[in-house]
């Protein structure tokens, strides 16, 4: 079993070692091909796990930005009707603020 496992970090280590060591920049997506003389079940095996990967990860990472999203309103909520704070958000004081930063940068 020891040796299974070996052999698969053996794949990535030589994978990700090629692409560091490259002199030009390859193709990020060739890391996840499988090497040359496999079968299809092999490749089909991969290409699902990685779909399902970056599915996963797109799900994690809109599920935080919503976990987020929520924590932001109850900030807001708690600031203006639990301690009767009134926000005056005028997006106009930002934009002029960044004119004139941007306007004082050297070209």
């Amino acid at each position: 079993m020891s040796s299974r496992i070996g052999a698969a970090f053996g794949f990535v280590r030589k994978r990700v070692g090629s692409l560091l060591q490259a002199e030009q920049s390859r193709d990020m997506l060739a890391m996840l091909a499988p090497p040359k003389g496999q079968s299809l079940a092999t490749r089909v095996l991969l290409l699902g796990g990685t779909l399902i990967g970056l599915a996963a990860m797109g799900a994690l990472a809109s599920g935080a930005f919503l976990l987020l999203m929520v924590a932001v309103g109850i900030m807001y909520w708690l600031l203006t009707s639990v301690l009767g704070l009134k926000l005056s958000i005028d997006p106009r004081a930002a934009y002029d603020a960044f004119s004139r930063a941007a306007a004082a940068r050297p070209q």
